[in-house]
């Protein structure tokens, strides 16, 4: 490699953690912000005067606020699953409920009547809303099915079944037998591919390996394929590695290859987890790599490329990493940041289906998206 493209690596790889720096120093002042302003509604719109009072819930919200930082210094000596919980379900609640107290904090500096009327069927709501956040999010992926079209489908592709799974965030908060059932499920549909897309597994991971392992039990006639997400670059990508050895699941590593005549997969890293190698590889090169006559699917995490894809005659892409926004107002935002947020997309004679995932990051909740399992068929148009 000569010393420019070295050079160039080093920049791009130090760009790359300056703009993690500063997105996390931006989600912390938000967090950190979006905490103080409900201490300060409660205490104001509901005219607490009481100094112990409002010690009291100072302490509360201050502890529950640090409580996913303290999660997460201890993770990977300790695990204490019911501060696993709770720190992800207070995170959870300050992002649905901020826009709520946002607008009772208005609503008091306009002084309109009846306001702690008003404020508490407002949080009445959020409350409601919180819990039927959290059941949604709590329950098993339902399956998704899609049949694509295709004119020129190889005969032998006709019928053919691929299962898309993404982010299960294993290590995360699960009930016991998630992944047990989740596996119960892929095999009652009985793919002749299993295709995964990334955030396989979450901080904790180490801890809960036997849940991994149950994905060894997946069935499938061409096998289990895997490109990595951005969560296998901060769970640790050389334990990522290990459990996918063992697992027999297969990773695609900025390569294109062969599954069954006429059918190739091309798989790119995320660009989180290409920090780890001093390398700079393109969609184009991989594409080099592929014969011209094959029906290609792009496996790449984030719901990005599309458009290139299309121009290289790729027939299919899928991805994960937005979970459809998985929360209200996350939702809104994803849907601002990327251009085929959630579903099923088609351009020219290509697709992209970009999945919500099978299980949820974070917060085990979700409002307005659903836990999915992927079937598509192709299809050989008439």
């Amino acid at each position: 490699m000569s010393l420019k493209i070295q050079t160039y690596n080093a920049k791009l790889f130090r760009m790359n953690k300056i703009l993690i720096f500063l997105m996390f120093l931006f989600i912390l002042a938000f967090y950190i912000f979006a905490n103080f302003l409900v201490y300060r509604v409660i205490v104001s719109v509901f005219s607490v005067e009481s100094v112990r009072l409002k010690i009291f819930v100072g302490s509360f919200i201050f502890l529950s606020a640090i409580s996913f930082f303290v999660y997460e210094f201890t993770v990977s000596f300790l695990k204490i699953e019911l501060l696993h919980y709770y720190s992800y379900l207070w995170m959870g609640f300050i992002t649905l409920s901020f826009l709520f107290f946002l607008l009772i904090h208005i609503l008091s500096l306009i002084n309109i009547p009846y306001l702690k009327t008003v404020s508490t069927v407002l949080l009445a709501f959020v409350f409601i809303l919180s819990i039927v956040s959290v059941i949604n999010g709590l329950k098993f992926p339902e399956v998704k099915k899609i049949v694509l079209e295709y004119k020129d489908l190889p005969e032998n592709l006709n019928g053919y079944k691929i299962v898309h799974l993404s982010d299960l965030h294993l290590g995360s908060i699960k009930r016991k037998n998630w992944t047990k059932h989740l596996v119960s499920i892929v095999n009652k549909l009985n793919p002749d591919l299993i295709l995964m897309t990334g955030d396989l597994i979450d901080r904790g991971v180490q801890h809960m390996k036997e849940d991994f392992y149950t994905l060894k039990e997946l069935k499938t006639k061409d096998g289990v394929f895997t490109v990595t997400g951005n969560h296998e670059f901060y769970s640790k990508y050389k334990l990522f590695v290990e459990l996918t050895d063992k697992t027999g699941i297969k990773r695609v590593k900025n390569e294109c290859v062969k599954i069954a005549p006429n059918l190739e997969i091309i798989g790119m890293d995320d660009p989180e987890v290409r920090q780890f190698f001093n390398e700079k590889i393109t969609l184009e090169e991989i594409i080099n790599n592929c014969s011209k006559d094959s029906f290609k699917i792009f496996l790449y995490h984030r719901p990005e490329y599309f458009d290139k894809t299309v121009k290289y005659g790729i027939k299919l892409q899928l991805s994960g990493h937005t979970h459809n926004g998985q929360i209200f107002p996350v939702n809104i935002i994803v849907s601002l940041v990327y251009k085929y947020p959630y579903g099923l997309y088609k351009k020219s004679d290509s697709y992209i289906y970009t999945t919500s995932g099978a299980s949820t990051w974070g917060p085990p909740m979700r409002l307005f998206s659903k836990n999915e399992v992927v079937l598509i068929t192709l299809k050989r148009k008439k």
